[in-house]
């Protein structure tokens, strides 16, 4: 068994992870500012959407209003990070501009995820040995996979969550070399389920794991592993039910209530074939060859992990943002395993074929089986991180914006728009329920139901015409126009949904269509809330 030893400091390989960790410290820095924007001469930040709500949820918690989504309203857990929305609510403690707020979250998240590649780079030594350069192939694939980075610094916990899994793998590995207990590894990983619900599925693959490896404690430590589970879930639930008189977090019964279980499944399916599709069904089947040149547990432990992450994502319908080609967010969390395996793969495979060169080839080119070589891992990498068309390479690059960054700009410029034109009790029906809630600070109505029970608790509906392409849609496939708008009468409505549809022509005389930084906004033609001159100013960019 190859075991871990601390590398010597002069080594090409420690010299070669620092030039890694420093280009990687760089291409984060400039991601930052590539999703930065001006508005009124003042530079803004923001986040991913959903990681927006959460800042909405974290911001009025440290203002004292409690986990809630609009202070006073009623209690809706529409979130599944809450160790992610304590961290994002100790960061709004401090004295920082709304401006840069978002900032300091992804200033974080760049640290996360540099940590990370410590993580990968002694997960890899435990298979390859410390001064493998295999092993920095795993760092850079980890490094420069952009579904990782445009999550995490996007505000999101998949780095988070990813550091903490590999910790926790790694922990295992040692613990069991040594003959130690894994406790401390339950405990992480309990802390997990925090952090992201769904943090149980790693917790199970590893408790599975333990218990088929031999040892005289596996089965205490098996029964300890998932009595401190169930402590850990039910810890949550207990509190769950207690503030928000639900067994289960909102967004669970919106994504995976109301809509037929084989069919999600099936679209799930669906979604994870168009992932490996694109990945190279060759690639993704890689690693299997390690079974048959190296069997070896550790291995399998890493296969399990990936698996199960693919498991739960065929299992949940996939995710919301399927349509743009990246690795979704259950998967993105374990792919650094997936390049630990890809790495231990290539260091048998290469030299078996490096062997079959003809003997006068290597003595008169030298040069050319490294140039094929380092071609081919060029090659590799830019497959990872090719989608949906060269653009994809150029938002890998840093050549093209981030998606949705233009859309936060427009969002934060609305939402600046409706807190200067609106009274501070006027209500402003929203699609998005993150930016635009956050940065106008006034009481918002979830039309599709992330922050709202009752629609949340609906049968879902056929998928919008401009996604028809999908049966299931998560997180989009629930809205009630009656109950968000009729019923609810919003002082403002922010778009509609289904979008591109004319229902707003229902309530023609009721509201009253403008256009605000860009966006449609419907104005309640007899609300006393709003001042249409201020509001149509500020959006104006005249400010």
């Amino acid at each position: 068994m190859q075991t871990y030893t601390n590398s010597n400091p002069r080594s090409s390989t420690a010299f070669w992870f620092r030039v890694i960790a420093a280009v990687y410290c760089v291409y984060a820095a400039l991601f930052i500012l590539d999703t930065s924007f001006g508005i009124n001469g003042t530079l803004w930040f923001s986040l991913f959407d959903d990681a927006m709500v959460s800042m909405r949820f974290a911001r009025n918690l440290a203002q004292g209003h409690g986990l809630v989504w609009n202070p006073g309203g009623e209690r809706v857990e529409g979130f599944t990070n809450p160790l992610w929305v304590g961290v994002m609510a100790a960061l709004h403690l401090l004295p920082v501009a709304e401006s840069k707020i978002c900032l300091l979250v992804q200033l974080l998240c760049a640290g996360i995820l540099l940590a990370n590649l410590f993580a990968i780079r002694a997960l890899a030594a435990e298979f390859l040995g410390r001064d493998n350069p295999w092993t920095l192939f795993a760092v850079f694939l980890t490094a420069f996979f952009y579904p990782l980075n445009y999550w995490t610094l996007q505000g999101m916990e998949v780095g988070a969550l990813a550091l903490l899994v590999a910790y926790a793998t790694l922990l295992t590995l040692r613990r069991q070399a040594e003959g130690k207990g894994v406790l401390p590894v339950y405990l992480l990983l309990g802390v997990g389920t925090f952090l992201r619900l769904d943090a149980a599925i790693p917790f199970l693959v590893i408790l599975f794991y333990g218990f088929c490896t031999p040892s005289p404690r596996r089965v205490g430590n098996g029964v300890s592993g998932l009595m401190l589970l169930v402590l850990f879930l039910g810890i949550q639930t207990a509190a769950r039910h207690a503030y928000y008189q639900e067994w289960v977090p909102n967004t669970y019964t919106l994504k995976m209530t109301g809509f037929p279980a084989l069919a999600r499944v099936e679209h799930g399916m669906r979604m994870f074939y168009g992932f490996a599709a694109r990945t190279n069904w060759l690639l993704v089947a890689a690693p299997i060859l390690l079974l048959v040149f190296r069997a070896d547990m550790r291995h399998v432990l890493l296969m399990l992990l990936f698996g199960a992450q693919c498991a739960y994502s065929i299992y949940v319908g996939g995710d919301s943002w399927e349509w743009n080609g990246m690795a979704n967010r259950f998967i993105t969390t374990v792919m650094p395993f997936y390049f630990v395996l890809l790495a231990c793969t290539l260091a048998i495979v290469v030299p078996k074929l490096a062997e079959a060169v003809p003997p006068i080839i290597m003595e008169k080119s030298k040069w050319v089986p490294a140039v094929v070589l380092w071609g081919f891992l060029a090659a590799i990498t830019a497959n990872f991180n090719y989608r949906l068309g060269l653009s994809s390479i150029e938002e890998w690059l840093l050549q093209r914006r981030p998606l949705h960054v233009l859309d936060n700009k427009q969002h934060v410029e609305l939402a600046l728009a409706i807190r200067e034109g609106t009274q501070r009790d006027a209500t402003v029906a929203v699609v998005w329920a993150g930016s635009i809630p956050y940065f106008s600070d006034r009481v918002c109505l979830d039309q599709l139901g992330k922050c709202d029970k009752q629609i949340a608790a609906m049968k879902a509906k056929k998928t919008p015409a401009h996604m028809a392409q999908y049966k299931f849609y998560p997180g989009h496939n629930k809205w009630d126009f009656d109950y968000s708008i009729v019923a609810q009468k919003p002082d403002l409505v922010v778009e509609t949904w289904p979008p591109m549809v004319p229902v707003m022509d229902r309530l023609v005389d009721s509201y009253t269509s403008i256009t605000v930084a860009g966006m449609p906004v419907y104005w309640r033609n007899d609300s006393q809330k709003v001042d249409i001159a201020k509001l149509t100013f500020a959006g104006s960019g005249k400010l």
